[in-house]
């Protein structure tokens, strides 16, 4: 099953999620996204399920070349070490969200 596309931004976090495939299909939904003068401070691209050079694109134009976080989903991670872009996305370690994360 092909998870749908979504995309949002928490201005208050400076958090981006994103998920489904990201692509130049997609990419401009997140180029849509109202970021202002906000700075994204971490990508949750957990859910993304693939990643081509359109998303790419998208997501270092939203680091606006500041090294940003991003919990990666494999794919997504295969893909920032092979274009070795790991010093402006810079991948931790997926925390699943449980019940419990989710109340704090």
């Amino acid at each position: 099953m092909i998870e749908p596309f979504f995309a949002a931004f928490d201005v208050a976090s400076g958090v981006l999620t994103v998920r489904g495939e990201l692509d130049e299909g997609t990419a401009p939904h997140v180029y849509a996204l109202r970021f202002g003068e906000a700075r994204v401070r971490h990508i949750d691209a957990a859910g993304v399920t693939f990643l081509g050079a359109g998303g790419v694109t998208a997501l270092l134009d939203c680091c606006k070349s500041v090294p940003t976080t991003i919990d990666a989903s494999p794919q997504v991670r295969r893909l920032i070490e092979l274009c070795a872009l790991d010093h402006i996305l810079v991948v931790v370690p997926h925390t699943p969200k449980t019940p419990a994360t989710l109340e704090t």
